[in-house]
């Protein structure tokens, strides 16, 4: 009985301050016990649900604290395509989740706004940073120094 507690304690604590996975875990656990103590099968359904309700949400959570908010809304002058086009998926998928739903009519724009921002730099594929410009110029200098 005691290590239960001790057990269910650890799973309050990870549920609330541990790494994602940690939370995750935590939360399947403890639906995994209510799930198997419930007496009808509408109980086990709604627990079901609210397990993945709470799942769903430590991932939008994960996903919020991924997205790299200062390139986002930043300076991205030296970005690479590949940073930019990850940073322009994790924008648009974060439209997606009910999390930006909530937020204000001008925050969303604001994230409109940056994808817009972002969508604009990458048609030529180079990013904000063109090596092939940049190999060119280091070139002319290299000439330049040597004359």
């Amino acid at each position: 009985d005691v290590y239960r507690e001790e057990a269910e304690a650890m799973r309050d604590y990870l549920k609330e301050y541990g790494t994602f996975q940690q939370q995750k875990l935590a939360i399947a656990e403890e639906y995994a016990e209510k799930i198997r103590k419930a007496q009808s099968q509408g109980e086990r359904l709604t627990l079901e649900k609210q397990r993945d309700a709470a799942v769903h949400k430590v991932d939008m959570e994960a996903l919020t604290q991924k997205i790299d908010w200062g390139a986002a809304f930043g300076d991205l002058t030296g970005l690479l395509a590949d940073q930019m086009k990850n940073l322009l998926g994790e924008l648009k998928q974060y439209v997606k989740t009910d999390e930006f739903k909530k937020t204000g009519a001008a925050d969303q724009q604001v994230v409109y706004d940056a994808i817009e921002r972002i969508q604009s730099m990458l048609p030529g594929g180079n990013g904000t940073l063109d090596f092939a410009r940049l190999q060119t110029q280091m070139h002319a200098l290299g000439d330049a120094v040597t004359r």
